[in-house]
C-alpha cells in the first residue's frame, strides 16, 4: 500500500499525478485524495443511517438529489477548467452535501436499481464531471507555450505534495535543478 520508489501512490489512493499532489493528503509514504477522503466515509454513513430508516422524506429526495449536487460539479468542473483555483477550503464546503446526497441515491438504488432518478443524477454529473476531468487532463497534457515548467513536477519535490513545499520565487537554480533557468522565477521565463 505504500508509494513506490518514485513516491508516486497507487491509483486507487490518489488518482492524482504527481504534479496534483497538492489536492491529496499525505498519509505516511502514500497520497490520498483529499475529496474522496472526506466523500466516502460521508456517503457510506449517510446510506448506513438511510438503512436504519434514519433519512429525510422520500418526498424531498427529487429536489434534494438534483440540486445539493451542483456546488460541488461547480467547483469540479471549473477548476478543471482552469477557471478556478483548487481550494482545498471549498472542496471541503461542497462535499459533504454531495456525499449525503450520493448516499441517499445508493439507498435508492440498493431498493430499486431502476430508479430513474438515481440513474438520471449519476449520468447527467458522471458527463459533466468525466467532461471536466477530460478537458483538464488535455489542457495539461498540451499546455499553451511557456506553461511547460508549470505543469511539469518539480525535481526538489522528494515526494513530497507541492502543498508541503514551501514557495520559492526568485532563487538561483544550479544545473539539473530546474530545467536549466536562471531563476525558479516565471518572469526568467519569458
Amino acid at each position: 500500500m505504500a508509494a513506490d520508489e518514485t513516491g508516486v501512490s497507487p491509483l486507487y489512493l490518489a488518482h492524482h499525478e504527481p504534479r496534483d499532489y497538492d489536492r491529496c493528503v499525505r498519509v505516511g509514504s502514500v497520497h490520498l485524495c483529499r475529496r474522496c477522503l472526506l466523500l466516502w466515509p460521508i456517503t457510506f454513513a449517510v446510506l448506513a443511517l438511510a438503512l436504519a430508516g434514519i433519512r429525510w422524506p422520500t418526498a424531498l429526495d427529487v429536489p434534494i438529489l438534483i440540486a445539493v449536487p451542483i456546488p460541488a460539479t461547480f467547483e469540479f468542473v471549473l477548476e478543471h477548467w482552469g477557471l478556478l483555483p483548487y481550494r482545498p477550503s471549498l472542496e471541503l464546503l461542497v462535499t459533504p452535501p454531495l456525499a449525503a446526497a450520493i448516499g441517499i441515491g445508493l439507498h435508492r438504488y440498493l431498493f430499486h436499481p431502476d430508479d430513474n432518478l438515481f440513474w438520471g443524477v449519476v449520468v447527467v454529473h458522471t458527463f459533466l464531471w468525466g467532461t471536466a476531468a477530460w478537458i483538464g487532463a488535455q489542457a495539461a497534457a498540451d499546455p499553451p507555450a511557456g506553461d511547460d515548467d508549470r505543469l511539469a513536477p518539480r525535481s526538489d519535490q522528494g515526494g513530497q505534495c507541492p502543498a508541503e513545499q514551501p514557495a520559492v520565487v526568485g532563487r538561483a537554480v544550479g544545473p539539473g535543478q530546474g530545467g536549466g533557468h536562471e531563476s525558479g522565477s516565471p518572469a526568467a521565463h519569458a
